[in-house]
């Protein structure tokens, strides 16, 4: 009798504890499985694939977008340091630059600037080039053409950049300047907005023009004077 009632207690005891297991458990747990975190039908762009839990099962209803071809043409058209907008696949866009003539001297430009307004720069800048390259040996190390900030710059590299709507009027004196040792690396043209305060450079100088920037040169004489402020 006493073997019955331990294992009658035995029983319950075993009864219990599975009770317990069932109480403590979601009964829905081992039907739940990982299921996609997006939308339904979400389209990722392209290189971007689907990464939740169940991409690539019959889980995930996700697509991804058909390559886009990169259309560009021609293929050197960047700027300094510009990214080729296209966002197509397969993009082997360049910068666009030009060497002037028997030199080392690249020219460049800036985003923003066009291929074809960069094309009809070249032109000129080697012309004027040309007319005093005996003189500017060594002088300029690179050319960048812009269309923001002053309207000429001689860096302390000896890259000069000029902005695209003042090639016409300003390159030629300045090639004079650069060939007659009137302009140093550092210097710029003047700021309308602030006033004429020192004459930094004077030399000769026979060029046709007699005006770097309207602010900032004056010609006397047939000596040039560059205003520095």
């Amino acid at each position: 009798m006493k073997n019955w009632k331990q294992f009658n207690i035995l029983s319950l005891l075993v009864v219990f504890v599975i009770a317990l297991c069932f109480i403590g458990c979601d009964p829905d747990e081992k039907e739940k499985a990982p299921v996609c975190e997006c939308p339904p039908n979400t389209v990722h762009p392209f290189g971007s694939p689907c990464t939740c839990p169940v991409a690539g099962t019959s889980a995930c209803d996700c697509t991804e977008n058909d390559p886009v071809l990169c259309t560009c043409d021609p293929k050197a058209h960047l700027g300094i340091d510009e990214k080729c907008p296209c966002g197509g696949s397969g993009c082997k866009c360049t910068e666009q630059t030009a060497t002037l003539t028997g030199t080392d001297i690249k020219i460049r430009k800036e985003a923003g600037v066009t291929v074809a307004e960069m094309n009809t720069a070249i032109p000129t800048i080697q012309t004027e080039y040309t007319l005093v390259e005996e003189h500017l040996d060594g002088k300029i190390k690179a050319i960048h053409i812009t269309k923001t900030g002053k309207e000429w710059q001689y860096t302390m590299d000896k890259v000069l950049v000029i902005k695209l709507d003042k090639i016409d009027e300003l390159i030629n004196n300045i090639f004079g300047a650069l060939a007659i040792d009137t302009l140093e690396p550092g210097m710029e043209s003047v700021s309308k907005a602030r006033p004429q305060k020192n004459i930094f450079l004077v030399g000769e100088f026979n060029q046709t023009k007699n005006i770097i920037t309207h602010e900032a040169v004056q010609k006397q004489n047939g000596i040039i004077i560059l205003y520095i402020c």
